[in-house]
């Protein structure tokens, strides 16, 4: 990222909005906006610009899955080839359950997690995964969830080289 691509001080403020108090409101960007004292419109195109530099992969809802409904979750570690990482990646991007889907440096390069209704679903979506992949059984890392902690990490956007409110890196 180069200096001019860094968001200015008004980008900022609104990162930080976004992130700390997004408005549950009909009129979402006129809330935005006047909280900021500029315009709605600029409001939102400067979201929009923020999300397509990057800076915003999405807004939405981080719900508490536990508290709606008995689901079963687990996270996966699974070992692939290099050259197969983007394909087998996005064959199990399609699945409904699966949040989050990311490459790490490790033996098992891909991680990502999956809910679904019950253990019996989320063991079959996971065999689903295996077949569709053509990865075998040992390339899988299930690590079912046991015990949950939220850590609830929030970064300070007048320092974006990251960390979170409390200034840990």
């Amino acid at each position: 990222m180069t200096v001019q691509d860094s968001p200015d001080p008004m980008d900022r403020r609104i990162l930080q909005l976004v992130q700390d108090e997004f408005p549950l409101l009909p009129r979402v960007w006129d809330a935005v906006g006047t909280r900021l004292g500029i315009p709605a419109q600029e409001a939102l195109l400067r979201v929009k610009r923020l999300q397509e530099r990057g800076f915003i992969r999405s807004i939405a809802p981080v719900l508490e899955s536990t508290r709606i409904t008995k689901r079963a979750s687990t996270l996966v570690g699974v070992r692939v080839p290099p050259v197969r990482l983007r394909n087998v990646a996005a064959i199990i991007s399609t699945y409904p359950g699966v949040s989050h889907n990311y490459e790490r440096r490790h033996e098992f390069n891909l991680w990502f997690t999956l809910s679904a209704p019950d253990t019996e679903a989320l063991d079959a979506t996971l065999r689903e995964i295996r077949k569709k992949t053509g990865l075998g059984t040992d390339a899988f890392l299930d690590l079912p969830i046991r015990r949950q902690f939220k850590i609830d990490v929030r970064y300070a956007m007048d320092n974006l080289r990251g960390g979170n409110r409390h200034g840990c890196d």
